[in-house]
């Protein structure tokens, strides 16, 4: 896919040395994602940056950033909202010595995202689509969920509409954004 898509409009990428990097497309083929420099940070905890481009357009990204790490897994990396055209991902921030995992909100027709404040149990939940900028708390993982003891969210209805929205081109400072609230 690498061909296809130019890697040098990619922001910091490196050529792949032990991962290769990943493309895929959403549902409805409106939006290609392609997750670049792709890392083990700890024993199968793989982040990596991103690049999303529209309808098939590989010559210049809608967003890119070697500053922003989303949390990477081949089974299940992002949850694509089709009715909000939102895009879901998980992200790690540590701050202050203490690491947060909040969820990572795209919507790239109007080029803007969201962070939503979490813990270190959102790789154990995902946010499925209800209705237009509705998302449900489901639970993903329930059994590490019950070794863990945090307070559960399942069945959290979270409004989008009520989200803080940023644009673009604070995407870069979205580690700093999310510190200063």
């Amino acid at each position: 896919m690498s061909s296809i898509i130019s890697t040098e409009k990619l922001k910091g990428y490196k050529n792949p040395i032990c991962i290769d990097d990943y493309f895929v497309e959403t549902a409805d083929k409106k939006y290609s994602l392609y997750f670049y420099n792709i890392e083990e940070v700890t024993m199968m905890a793989y982040f990596a940056n991103l690049a999303i481009f529209a309808e098939n357009k590989f010559d210049s990204p809608l967003l890119s950033s070697d500053k922003v790490w989303i949390w990477y897994s081949n089974a299940k990396t992002f949850t694509y909202a089709q009715k909000s055209e939102c895009l879901i991902f998980r992200t790690s921030v540590r701050i202050a010595g203490k690491s947060t995992y909040p969820y990572l909100l795209i919507k790239p027709p109007i080029k803007q995202f969201a962070l939503l404040d979490w813990d270190v149990t959102s790789i154990y939940y995902y946010l499925e689509e209800i209705d237009e900028n509705i998302v449900l708390v489901k639970e993903q993982s329930p059994q590490n969920l019950d070794r863990l003891g945090y307070l559960r969210r399942t069945g959290e209805m979270i409004d989008l509409n009520k989200l803080t929205w940023y644009d673009f081109i604070q995407f870069d400072d979205a580690r700093e954004i999310l510190m200063n609230r």
